[in-house]
């Protein structure tokens, strides 16, 4: 539950591609950043969460953008919303569908117990996609009972842009879990794969779907870190990215 600093706009930009018969490609262009969160749907707390009052209601964090690979007009971003000193009450997502000229907010139903779950905090949201468009999120759900509380490795999936989402699955049962990453396959449908650190058992973990996030497999170590995984600065999402990358280039 690293604090990763990150303001929740996007810029927009578009490209034209370099046309048959060798004409040149006009520049890029970029539209003024956008604020995308807005208002915290938070706002009067969830009182059931434990060290709810710590949150602090609009102070937003860990941003991930991802565009659909299916439909580049579609861009879903994820954030941690109403973050405190030890406390995180949610993760939330925004979906464009139109290149980023308007957004619509949703949450994940279950992630936490301000969307009808039982953990008390979210954070690391990651979003990708696949070839085929499903939109995917990855993410902690931690119960604040210890000052190292165990933190669950939990994933869910969006059929329409990012608009909504079922209660995320649990990938891995709580525990030392830290700096999820999804990556969805840019050439398979419905295939994705998720990995993260274990920092009980010092090693990076990888699950993957091939049925479009509605089944996972049991996590299977990729890496053993020894010491270096137990730092929590550790560059644990950028390693096992590189792995699965290595995985996708073998296939």
């Amino acid at each position: 539950m690293n604090l990763r600093f990150a303001a929740l706009v996007v810029v927009v930009f578009a490209a034209s591609c370099v046309v048959p018969g060798g004409a040149t490609a006009r520049p890029y262009t970029l539209d003024g950043p956008r604020a995308i969160s807005g208002p915290s749907p938070f706002a009067a707390g969830c009182p059931s969460a434990r060290l709810d009052a710590t949150a602090i209601a609009g102070h937003e964090l860990e941003t991930a953008v991802t565009v659909n690979r299916a439909n580049p007009r579609n861009i879903v971003a994820s954030w941690k919303q109403d973050v405190g000193p030890n406390t995180t009450r949610s993760d939330l997502v925004a979906s464009s569908l139109d290149g980023g000229k308007t957004w619509a907010r949703s949450t994940i139903p279950g992630l936490t117990v301000c969307t009808g779950g039982t953990a008390d905090a979210g954070s690391d949201p990651w979003v990708s996609t696949d070839r085929g468009g499903t939109v995917y999120f990855a993410g902690l759900s931690a119960v604040l009972s210890a000052d190292d509380p165990p933190r669950a490795i939990v994933a869910s999936r969006s059929a329409d842009g990012g608009r909504t989402w079922p209660a995320p699955v649990a990938l891995v049962p709580p525990g030392l879990n830290e700096q999820p990453a999804i990556t969805g396959s840019p050439t398979r449908r419905g295939r994705a794969y998720a990995v993260w650190a274990d920092f009980g058992r010092s090693d990076l973990r990888l699950s993957r779907t091939t049925d479009g996030g509605a089944t996972w497999s049991p996590p299977v170590v990729i890496h053993r870190a020894g010491r270096a995984a137990r730092r929590p600065d550790a560059p644990t999402a950028d390693l096992a990215q590189r792995h699965v990358a290595h995985r996708l280039r073998a296939r």
